[in-house]
């Protein structure tokens, strides 16, 4: 199976380096079809069933989002949890602009 572009991936030794970009959930200003989709359960599941076959311990995830739906995010983490490597999070964003009155 084909890992998305969505799901950037690099592995070295039994570490793998996850990066998910972008909402959670589905994408209702996406462009195309696949970007709608790109960050959904279903997605997310079939690109880490194919990283089954890199054979890793740890995987190192990389989440740059501002958000998005929480069921599906409850479902990549149970999908990574139950992968049986080491996860290591990082997130990477912006803090929302606070307005002052």
């Amino acid at each position: 199976m084909k890992v998305t572009q969505f799901l950037n991936v690099k592995k070295s030794d039994k570490i793998a380096e996850i990066s998910i970009t972008g909402d959670i959930g589905y994408n209702s200003f996406a462009d195309t079809y696949e970007e709608y989709k790109q960050n959904t359960s279903e997605t997310k599941a079939a690109e880490l069933n194919a990283l089954k076959d890199l054979n890793v311990s740890v995987i190192n995830l990389t989440i740059e989002s501002l958000g998005g739906d929480l069921s599906h995010a409850l479902a990549i983490y149970s999908m990574l949890k139950n992968s049986g490597a080491t996860i290591n999070t990082f997130y990477r964003g912006q803090m929302l602009p606070l307005l002052l009155l």
